[in-house]
């Protein structure tokens, strides 16, 4: 019987896996241009200057900083060096770069599996891995070129191992412990969250004599120092290759609550409504929000702890994933501009509501049905799982579309008329947006990173004309001979900025114009 199980839990976690691939490959060739297309197209263009300029996973450039190279190692680039890696392969290609991150997801949701295993029992795992599989804002997320599905990977393999070690007492899970969640935590440092709830599983498994003589409590504190020191000198190296910044600020510090004052913040209601709605619209949806919160509120209800061979040591952890969200929360009072300005971070915290509808599920199955009626609790499951499907299977439709569709169009054309010594500036649909120097295979500058930009609204260029002429010539004076602009900033350009419009054509030789982008050879001196 038990060998039975065994089959039909293995068979139905392939299954899952199985989904989860198919729902990420959806259309794995569209270039950058979907609603995530400013990540990725920085994380595809170190991945290309991996593959194009210098192989050295230390030294990530992208290609909007001029002539200098231009390193960005406020994370190690995961995602982008095995991508540009397998560009020396296979060439390069949009769906590798998705593929990379969609590999990725994968481990993630067996590593969720395994994790939540060993704190409840097999069938809460399968549905929480069901529930990670068919996540909404995770399809979305995991089928993007972004390190985030690698440091969500990484990470919940480094909680499963951890929990190993707490189990078994073996050194050898603690040592993977610490290399894949220093890993992770370098990837994007918001992995470190997760450090929080490792400490509560250390601390409930330590908690008592026999537990303090059971581990190596010195090796459980290098653990936790090794991978924060990891973080420490990846910023150290950060500073040392790029010490000015000047480009971009480190780990997203213009975005922290004392830049702009905590009572800015609370007269934009902490950005929680734009929050819910992240969540509630295309992140997670009514269903999984409804499930999620039965799961919270049903932590130790009927808790059962599977015991698995060589698992010696059993301690309930009923508030694991619940110290994952307070993690979550403390993290968001310093910061919830960048995460409300870059959504896609939140998938660190998919992997904690998964559990929690999981288990939600499965403790609505329990009091509905007995232990002797397995075929009607799995189809139970299957129909809750329908149903979180089905409810939210069109929410990220929106997402898919070709945002930057002009932009990439304007880079294909600035690569077929230009030199690759030449230096390229752009405005793209988002103001910031590298895509179209991506795709010009040139470098240069997103027009708004040319000066100081803080207190300029976001997507917009600064208000005063005179300033935007400053970055301008501040452009030419650094080397740029083109200029290419996007319909869609029609009425923020031509509209909003006649003194920068008319600059622009006192000063710069009009080269082409389509329905979708203008262009603008500019020469070095001004007559």
């Amino acid at each position: 019987m038990k060998t039975k199980n065994a089959f039909l839990e293995s068979y139905s976690l392939i299954l899952i896996l199985a989904l989860a691939a198919v729902l990420r490959l959806h259309n794995i060739n569209q270039p950058f241009i979907d609603a995530f297309s400013w990540p990725q197209a920085n994380t595809a263009m170190i991945a290309d200057n991996f593959f194009r300029v210098e192989w050295n996973p230390f030294h990530p450039q992208v290609s909007w900083g001029g002539y200098e190279p231009n390193y960005q190692a406020r994370e190690f680039p995961t995602v982008s060096y095995i991508a540009g890696t397998l560009y020396f392969l296979m060439g390069e290609h949009e769906w590798i770069g998705r593929s990379v991150s969609i590999v990725f997801s994968l481990w993630g949701i067996f590593s969720l599996y395994q994790l939540v295993s060993h704190i409840r029992d097999k069938k809460t795992a399968l549905v929480s891995a069901a529930i990670l599989a068919i996540m909404p804002g995770g399809i979305f997320i995991d089928r993007s070129f972004l390190s985030d599905p690698a440091m969500v990977a990484l990470v919940t393999t480094s909680f499963w191992m951890l929990l190993l070690y707490l189990r078994t007492g073996r050194e050898r899970y603690l040592f993977f412990a610490g290399i894949t969640g220093a890993w992770g935590f370098i990837t994007k440092c918001i992995g470190l969250l997760v450090i929080i709830p490792m400490l509560y599983a250390i601390a409930c498994y330590t908690r008592n004599s026999a537990g303090k003589k059971r581990y190596n409590l010195a090796a459980l504190a290098t653990f936790i120092l090794f991978t924060i020191e990891a973080v420490i000198f990846n910023l150290l190296w950060a500073y040392h290759i790029n010490p000015s910044h000047t480009e971009q600020p480190l780990i997203g510090v213009e975005n922290l609550v004392w830049e702009d004052g905590i009572g800015a913040w609370m007269s934009q209601n902490y950005f929680l409504p734009t929050l819910w709605q992240i969540m509630y619209e295309w992140l997670w949806t009514a269903p999984i929000l409804l499930l999620a919160f039965i799961g919270f509120i049903l932590p130790g209800l009927k808790q059962k702890i599977e015991r698995k061979p060589g698992c010696n040591y059993v301690t309930p952890l009923p508030w694991l994933f619940h110290t994952w969200l307070l993690a979550f929360g403390i993290f968001y009072l310093l910061s919830a501009k960048e995460i409300i300005y870059y959504p896609w971070s939140l998938a660190i915290l998919n992997p904690a509501v998964a559990a929690l509808v999981g288990h939600g599920i499965v403790q609505l199955i329990s009091f509905l049905t007995s232990n002797k009626q397995p075929i009607l609790s799995a189809s139970m499951a299957i129909f809750f799982l329908f149903f979180v499907g089905v409810n939210s299977h069109t929410s990220t439709d929106h997402l898919y579309q070709a945002y930057a569709q002009e932009s990439y169009e304007l880079g294909l054309e600035l690569r077929k008329i230009t030199r690759p010594d030449e230096m390229i500036v752009t405005l793209a649909n988002t103001i910031d947006d590298p895509i179209a120097l991506y795709y010009s295979q040139r470098k240069g500058w997103v027009f708004s990173h040319s000066t100081e930009t803080k207190g300029r609204a976001w997507n917009h260029l600064p208000e005063d004309d005179n300033e935007a002429i400053f970055m301008l010539e501040n452009l030419r004076r650094k080397g740029a001979d083109w200029l290419g602009i996007v319909d869609e900033r029609k009425k923020d350009f031509w509209v909003d900025h006649p003194e920068l419009v008319e600059h622009i054509n006192r000063t710069c030789h009009f080269q082409d114009k389509t329905p979708k982008w203008v262009l603008y050879k500019v020469p070095h001196t001004v007559s």
